[in-house]
């Protein structure tokens, strides 16, 4: 599942990017301490987007609009994120690992360098029926489990020895250090003054498409 996000960058030389992109890819480039802090790799990220729609996950567009399933912008000289939908949010990572299941290592060296940069906040289980915060050994374990299943990836990310040792359900709530992130799960064209809003108070001098909705009759 999943449907098209509007994704917009202010790069560290102040270049716009806009783009459609795939909800379902954008959890792992968040995850990753290197789209913050690299610059090569935010340009990596911005360079999957193409002119045409030749590759159906990332498309680039000329203005900020609402898109089906909403808006997320970067400021990276301000380090701002407005986010204004409910299917990627920004510092929330939640994934699903079967036991020694493989696929998984590159979350795993995600939440490894998460740990060592401080940035995480809190790292969750699903139990019964809700998440519960990991604690003690307990967390130890996952934390022991991502350390070495992310140092396997990074060495071979085609090597079938990064396998989880663990299963389940988990969820990682991370904060870049120095950003500000505004996320609410209301779809952006619900709530398209908070847009706008965030575009004027960034300086953001941009072409913009979507006004707010009609009232419904």
């Amino acid at each position: 599942m999943g449907g098209e996000v509007f994704v917009g960058v202010r790069d560290r030389e102040k270049n716009f990017h806009f783009m459609l992109r795939w909800t379902n890819s954008m959890p792992y480039w968040m995850l990753d301490p290197e789209f913050w802090l690299n610059s090569e790799k935010l340009e990596e990220f911005c360079a999957e987007a193409k002119p045409t729609n030749d590759w159906p996950q990332s498309k680039l567009v000329d203005a900020v609009s609402s898109s089906e399933y909403g808006v997320i912008l970067f400021d990276f000289p301000n380090k701002q994120v407005l986010s204004r939908q409910g299917y990627c949010s920004p510092g929330d990572k939640s994934f699903v690992v079967g036991l020694s299941s493989d696929g998984d290592g590159d979350v795993a060296l995600s939440i490894s360098k998460l740990q060592r940069l401080g940035w995480i906040k809190d790292i969750q289980a699903f139990g019964e029926r809700e998440y519960a915060v990991l604690e003690g050994v307990a967390l130890k374990e996952f934390l022991a489990a991502c350390e070495k299943v992310g140092k396997e990836f990074e060495t071979n990310p085609d090597s079938d020895s990064s396998l989880f040792p663990l299963e389940g359900m988990f969820r990682i709530l991370y904060q870049p250090e120095g950003w500000t992130i505004d996320h609410r799960n209301d779809p952006a064209r619900f709530v398209w003054s908070d847009v706008t809003a965030w575009l004027t108070k960034n300086e953001w001098n941009v072409k913009v498409e979507t006004s707010e909705p009609e009232a419904a009759d």
